[in-house]
This record gives C-alpha cells, structure tokens and sequence, in this order.
C-alpha cells in the first residue's frame, strides 16, 4: 500500500468517526431536551395516588349482578 493511499484511507475514516460522534452527540442532545419537559408534563398532569378523576360516582362500577360469586375474589370477615 502506498503512502498516498493510506493517507487518504485514514483522513476518510476519521471523517466518517467524526461525523458519527457528531450525530451521537446531535441525538443525545436532543433526547436530553425533549426529555425533561415531557417528564414534568406527565408529572404535573397525573392524578395523586388515591384521588378521583371526578367527584360523584366511581369511576369503575361493581355491580354484584354482573359476576357470579365465584368470579369475585375479595376478603370475607
């Protein structure tokens, strides 16, 4: 191999691995940017543990005609 063709052989590869670090970088700058306030969203904009969307009725209704007692499973004193 002569002199000319490694040259040209290395300052492409290092072009090529610049690039793709500058695309790694590129990417995880904007996952890291997106990233924060979509989490802030979804945290300010749930329900609190134990709180109802709506007052008044359940949200999820049990009806004991629904389901035959061997298909409810709850504790019995």
């Amino acid at each position: 191999m002569n002199k000319g063709q490694a040259t040209l052989e290395f300052s492409l590869v290092l072009i090529i691995t610049i690039v793709l670090i500058g695309g790694f970088i590129g990417i995880t700058t904007w996952v890291v940017g997106h990233l924060v306030p979509r989490q802030n969203e979804y945290e300010f904009g749930r329900l609190g543990a134990g709180t109802k969307a709506t007052a008044g009725l359940p949200e999820i209704g049990y009806s004991p005609s629904l389901y035959a007692d061997d298909q409810v499973y709850y504790l019995r004193k």
